[in-house]
């Protein structure tokens, strides 16, 4: 299942559509918004805009999110934002609740979040 974005508009119908897709488990849910709407702003603000998320839940319910952008350079640093010193702690909330990594593509990367 996947969904494009373009800016951060997008993020009440990504909470949407998560519910709407992902198994009825409140804590799930709330954790894939959390990260899901966190990578995706992290694509907007670094990544070059516009790109796409896709879930994919897995035989032992664990769910896997996925968010392309289109900056193959970017490099992804828990803590720290070129965007101001107030900034910068979603990779740490995100990390607390999932496995994540970075898989670089020809045109650009994508950041992948597999939920505890």
């Amino acid at each position: 299942m996947s969904l494009t974005f373009r800016d951060l508009t997008c993020l009440p119908l990504i909470r949407r559509w998560l519910r709407s897709n992902l198994p009825p488990d409140e804590d799930l849910e709330l954790d894939a918004e959390l990260v899901c709407c966190e990578l995706v702003t992290n694509a907007v603000e670094h990544g070059g805009g516009v790109g796409a998320v896709r879930i994919d839940i897995t035989g032992d319910e664990k769910v896997r999110v996925e968010v392309d952008d289109n900056d193959p350079r970017g490099v992804l640093t828990v803590g720290r934002s070129r965007l101001g010193p107030y900034r910068g702690r979603g990779l740490a909330i995100v990390d607390s609740v999932a496995r994540w990594g970075v898989r670089r593509t020809i045109i650009g990367k994508t950041v992948w979040a597999i939920l505890r």
